[in-house]
């Protein structure tokens, strides 16, 4: 997800917006969201069976 926002003054608190983005992001996503980068390159979606292939490793 990438947005860019320019904020008027006084805003002092941008790590707090961008991680209340994200939430709502995984929120409607059911779930962490993942974009491999080679299929953003590619401007298409990271499926289930692609990223199994991947080399990623969950933490």
């Amino acid at each position: 997800l990438l947005v860019s926002k320019e904020f008027t003054e006084p805003f002092d608190s941008p790590i707090a917006y961008g991680k209340y983005i994200a939430s709502l992001a995984n929120m409607l996503g059911e779930g962490v969201l993942v974009q491999r980068l080679g299929d953003l390159l590619d401007g298409r979606r990271t499926t289930h069976k692609r990223l199994e292939r991947s080399l990623l490793q969950p933490s």
